[in-house]
């Protein structure tokens, strides 16, 4: 968020920092996408396993 945040305040003013604010947002952003997808896949899967465990 910090580089969000300085990122836009350099795009606002004119200052330098916007490009590499915008790079690291975009090198981040894949990784944070994966890593949900990951912790969604974990969630799914443990609910089904406490789910057939209940069913038994």
């Amino acid at each position: 968020m910090t580089y969000e945040r300085e990122g836009l305040l350099a795009g606002f003013h004119g200052v330098p920092g916007f490009a590499h604010a915008l790079t690291v947002m975009i090198a981040v952003t894949p990784m944070t996408a994966a890593g949900s997808v990951l912790l969604q896949r974990y969630s799914l899967k443990r609910r089904a396993r406490e789910r057939k465990v209940a069913q038994s």
